[in-house]
């Protein structure tokens, strides 16, 4: 049968798309597995405990799995519309006047979305106008306590309880080095560190809309619904927490800038099948975002190896995944081989602790011994003992379910502490309370799944009797940092009227009903992601195995977040969560907008001025 072309096959295309339909049922089985999911979070998060054998549980398992299932099917709906509408209705008067004047007075502030430099830099111009009443406020920077102990180190002040001139790798060694130029050329050359910093967030401000206007030029290019494309327009530039994120300087931050020019080459990628690799320039830019990604944040070399190796399973040649596992292979090898045995000793930069890496496993030994502090046998004890910092009882009594830094203590008894011995002893005392273990992951990880969340909680019965607090996004809008370091080269930055008027402002949006959805964590953490499998697995008839692949780093960064060492705010733990999720809310308008394409970007190519003149004669 002779393929179709031109105007004509696309609007079969179209018909196809939005005439033909999937059961009733179909995909239920996500909003299913979020609602459990949502469940065991929303108690947790309260409680600390899961309510396994009661009543309650299962019927709280059914309402949200009722209540995912009939806003998939409204977001669904919304994405997958029609582009066709009668040319008589009553608001397209009204419309054409609007665009008319926008078209004509006030060009100026129409999106190009253009997949061209100039076109970019001018949208993220527009961009740039929409944040600055936030940047001008949160102007010079804000930072977190342990940034400014990244930076005094960078300066040669003693930090995190390391000499005096060394840099600990615990947080990226690259951004510690990266903050201190920027406040080393601002003591510098500016004659202040402050200034310094500030053209560093401005910097990264910059970024930031740059990444965003070629984000909505590739989706344009991909032929997205005009509505869609200019919601998620309007959101990327109205959405106060982007402009409020970039004015910060923390490791999460510079590495969701890093992840997301990363991204944007691993779809384009996909979307030519690979036979960009055959592009000199395009390997080393390529090779280079693949770095930047893996140092400035320690998760980052895992998601990018785990996004490359993946694509052998897609239907590409054979010599272009094996050059995709080469670059994997080879960020694996500098980042994590090359440079700590090279690098460290001439830059003087200690590695971090190993414990960090298996922080879950100990937060789970640490609720056993906070339940059933006497169910465990003296070898078992003895191995426990030998790894960690603190002794079985220490451990019991330092248990907060929310926060693992309590009982890892940073560092281990000794580096060349036995971790086949304790993990030996933490299989044994798992088998012995596997749902003990459960609790333990979902109470430290519940922040991702639910709307609401603890005050406060150091063991799990002070939260009962609570009232919850909502779990929005909460960036920060004031330095907060550490005197005995950070206030060793610089001044620390109070709180002004300005920032209190951002804070302020913010707390008012959060207020609006409907709106204030948006700012849940759990929105871009678990119920958008879930939302994206089952609208591809809706449509699976009309997608095809790139529109998979495309998304893979979507979901693979943002389950990493089930390996981070907290998930929630509460007067006991300060540290907010909205850093550690600020890629997943990246990530999430280009998710939205590669289902919104998907079956149709591999089956519509660009036609020429030419096939369109010939396909309309011929028509």
């Amino acid at each position: 049968m002779q393929h179709r072309t031109g105007t004509a096959a696309i609007e079969e295309t179209e018909r196809l798309d939005t005439s033909q339909s999937t059961t009733w049922y179909s995909g239920i089985a996500f909003p299913i597995m979020l609602g459990f999911v949502f469940t065991c979070g929303t108690n947790a998060a309260t409680t600390a405990a899961i309510p396994f054998t009661t009543v309650y549980f299962y019927l709280q398992i059914a309402l949200f799995s009722i209540f995912f299932w009939c806003l998939f099917n409204i977001l669904y709906v919304w994405i997958n519309g029609t582009k066709k509408h009668d040319s008589s209705a009553w608001y397209k008067k009204p419309i054409s006047r609007v665009s008319n004047l926008v078209n004509g007075r006030l060009s100026l502030l129409r999106f190009e979305h253009r997949e061209h430099p100039v076109a970019v830099c001018r949208d993220a111009l527009r961009i740039l106008c929409c944040w600055s009443p936030y940047v001008l406020l949160l102007l010079p920077y804000n930072i977190y306590w342990d940034t400014g102990d990244q930076i005094a180190q960078a300066l040669g002040v003693s930090a995190f309880g390391k000499p005096a001139g060394t840099v600990w790798d615990h947080h990226p060694f690259f951004d510690t080095f990266l903050y201190g130029w920027f406040a080393k050329f601002g003591r510098d050359v500016l004659h202040s560190i402050d200034l310094g910093l500030a053209a560093y967030v401005i910097c990264q401000t910059i970024v930031f809309a740059l990444v965003f206007a070629e984000l909505l030029a590739y989706l344009k290019g991909k032929k997205i619904r005009n509505g869609l494309l200019a919601f998620l327009t309007a959101f990327l530039c109205l959405f106060p927490v982007f402009p409020m994120m970039s004015m910060t300087i923390t490791k999460d931050v510079t590495n969701a800038a890093a992840m997301m020019v990363w991204v944007l080459m691993f779809v384009k990628l996909v979307d030519t099948d690979l036979t960009a690799l055959k592009r000199p320039l395009f390997d080393l830019g390529f090779l280079i975002a693949c770095l930047l990604a893996s140092l400035t944040q320690k998760l980052g070399m895992a998601i990018v190896a785990v996004c490359l190796i993946a694509l052998i399973f897609g239907h590409y040649r054979a010599l272009l995944k094996i050059v995709a596992v080469v670059f994997a292979t080879c960020t694996v090898v500098i980042v994590g081989v090359l440079i700590p045995k090279y690098a460290y000793g001439p830059l003087r930069v200690i590695p971090g602790s190993s414990q960090a890496a298996i922080a879950m496993p100990i937060q789970m030994l640490g609720r056993t011994a906070h339940e059933f502090p006497e169910d465990v046998t003296p070898q078992e004890k003895r191995q426990v003992e030998s790894y960690l910092m603190y002794d079985w009882g220490q451990v019991a009594y330092n248990y907060n379910p929310y926060i693992t830094d309590p009982v890892t203590g940073f560092q281990l008894r000794s580096e060349k502490s036995n971790i086949t011995d304790f993990l030996k002893a933490w299989s044994s005392i798992g088998l012995r309370h596997p749902l003990t273990y459960f609790s333990a992951f979902v109470a430290l990880e519940s922040g991702w799944f639910t709307f609401n969340g603890p005050i406060q909680c150091k063991s799990p019965d002070e939260q009962k009797n609570k009232t919850p607090v909502p779990m929005f996004m909460r960036p920060i809008t004031q330095t907060s940092a550490n005197k005995d370091t950070f206030g060793k080269v610089d001044h620390i930055l109070s709180a002004g009227k300005r920032s209190k008027t951002v804070d302020q402002m913010y707390q008012a949006t959060l207020a609006i009903p409907v709106v204030n959805t948006l700012f849940y964590v759990s929105t871009w953490t678990s119920i958008i992601p879930f939302f994206t499998l089952y609208y591809l697995w809706r449509r699976r008839k009309f997608t095809m195995l790139n529109d998979w692949m495309r998304l893979l780093p979507y979901w693979i960064s943002t389950a990493s977040l089930l390996v981070y060492p907290v998930s929630l705010s509460t007067l006991d733990n300060q540290d907010n969560p909205t850093r550690y999720m600020f890629h997943a809310l990246m990530l999430a308008p280009l998710a939205i907008g590669l289902i919104a394409v998907a079956g149709k970007s591999d089956s519509r190519p660009a036609l020429s001025s030419k096939e369109q003149k010939d396909t309309s004669e011929s028509e």
